[in-house]
């Protein structure tokens, strides 16, 4: 990679069943400083909330991918039988994954594009 980011940290919390996971990166990139940080709160009865929080000047557009496992379906706004949501629409693309070394199988990426 010409760039790679620097981590700053990843924290992880428990308690009765509840995790909190938070972590953080700096982008390495000269042109495009940016700081990403990314939180997980994983409450009982499988319920997961995702907060990414991207701190850089001006306007940009970011791409968020959820790359999927072979096995996984998603339809109807859910990924088996994880219900999403979020504020902007997900669409299903193509793509190719590696889940052992030099070895490629199809499968598919959940990606939104916000501005």
């Amino acid at each position: 990679y010409e760039y790679y980011p620097h981590s700053l940290f990843c924290h992880h919390k428990e308690r009765e069943g509840v995790h909190y996971i938070e972590g953080a990166y700096w982008s390495a990139e000269p042109d495009l400083p940016y700081l990403h940080k990314r939180k997980i709160l994983m409450l009982v009865e499988d319920v997961w909330l995702l907060v990414d929080d991207i701190r850089c000047q001006g306007q940009h557009e970011a791409l968020t991918q959820f790359i999927l496992d072979k096995d996984v379906t998603y339809q109807d706004g859910k990924i088996n039988q994880l219900k999403l949501w979020s504020e902007v629409d997900f669409d299903l693309e193509a793509t190719i994954i590696s889940p052992k070394y030099n070895e490629l199988e199809k499968s598919s990426k959940l990606i939104k594009h916000q501005f």
